[in-house]
């Protein structure tokens, strides 16, 4: 699956908790909601935007229980009938 570019919500596990919410100062709870950059053998990139500076992190594949895929909600462009 082809995970680029998708927002996702992440469950990871405590020490993947952990590091995220150290490296990135966020102060709350799993799951963490992220836009995926890109994956490889080592895990997921995601940036995670919360307040300023924006991080681009790497979640060791390790530290992720679970990705869930959040679906785009559709724009109605022209007309409404």
């Amino acid at each position: 699956m082809k995970l680029a570019g998708q927002r996702v919500v992440l469950f990871l596990s405590e020490e993947g908790e952990a590091f995220f919410h150290k490296v990135a100062n966020v102060r709350s709870l799993s799951p963490v909601i992220a836009e995926v950059v890109e994956t490889d053998d080592l895990g997921i990139w995601v940036r995670a935007r919360q307040k300023a500076p924006e991080w681009v992190l790497l979640l060791r594949w390790e530290y992720v229980l679970g990705i869930e895929v959040q679906e785009e909600k559709s724009k109605v462009i022209g007309l409404r009938g």
